[in-house]
């Protein structure tokens, strides 16, 4: 993680990190605080960077959360993590009130099984190459940290800070004892309104950013045919409607507007 001095804060749940152009949120408010784009770059930026005007949730100590899905990074020994992710997706107003009687799961592969190389076309898989392009035991004293490194350094201070907060007998960071306080803690999200109000298909399809998670899973790859038909059948769209819009499909490419 690399973030600006000004784009990294630590909240009552985590850390609160900002991407792209946006600026600062904290939980379920979204005070963006960027400067106009140059005139040349400004319709650009205002397609490309919307889902990215409120922050991403790094919730304490191993989560991510960033509205439509959520990340827990597992230790599993001292080499090697599971991830986990939980992805939630809306179905239109035409499709509601919606019973799902069972939840898909599924392993994503990592390498290619011919080559051997890592998986570098999704979103997800290109995170786990950072992750193990550092070796299974980082040689920290070799490495030096510059401004950008600053969320590294507040997260290594904050673990710190947990234990000799244990040890001393104190919580740790983000352990909430209130039942009240933790029926329901708002944390910030993109396109909150939509989660919220809805949409119709005509509306689904409209959208460039709904219509690209349409066409194909842009988080992990290796997902079962009969996942991406669960998924297609419980939007209420075939495979045709899905994928006609003749643009290639870019996993990590910004929509176009």
């Amino acid at each position: 993680m690399k973030c600006d001095d000004e784009r990294i804060r630590e909240t009552a749940a985590g850390f609160s990190v900002a991407l792209g152009c946006q600026a600062f949120a904290e939980y379920g408010t979204c005070a963006v605080e960027q400067a106009p784009p140059p005139s040349a770059n400004a319709a650009r930026c205002a397609g490309h960077c919307r889902p990215w005007r409120v922050n991403r949730g790094c919730l304490w100590p191993n989560g991510l959360f960033t509205g439509n899905h959520v990340e827990f990074c597992v230790p599993v020994d001292d080499e090697n993590t599971l991830s986990v992710m939980y992805h939630f997706s809306r179905v239109p107003r035409e499709r509601e009130p919606y019973v799902q009687n069972s939840i898909p799961t599924w392993q994503g592969p990592i390498a290619d099984p011919e080559t051997g190389r890592w998986i570098t076309s999704h979103v997800m898989n290109q995170d786990f190459v950072t992750w193990v392009g550092q070796g299974r035991t980082a040689e920290r004293s070799q490495e030096y940290l510059a401004p950008s490194d600053r969320g590294i350094v507040m997260i290594r201070r904050r673990f710190l800070n947990d234990i000799e907060a244990l040890k001393d007998g104190r919580d740790p960071k983000a352990v909430v004892r209130d039942p009240e306080v933790n029926r329901a803690i708002a944390l910030p999200v993109a396109e909150r309104e939509k989660f919220i109000d809805g949409f119709e298909r005509a509306e689904f399809l409209r959208d460039p950013f709904s219509r690209r998670n349409l066409k194909g899973y842009i988080f992990q790859t290796g997902q079962p045919t009969e996942v991406r038909a669960a998924f297609l059948a419980a939007m209420g769209f075939s495979e045709a409607e899905a994928t006609a819009d003749p643009r290639p499909f870019d996993p990590l490419a910004p929509a176009p507007r």
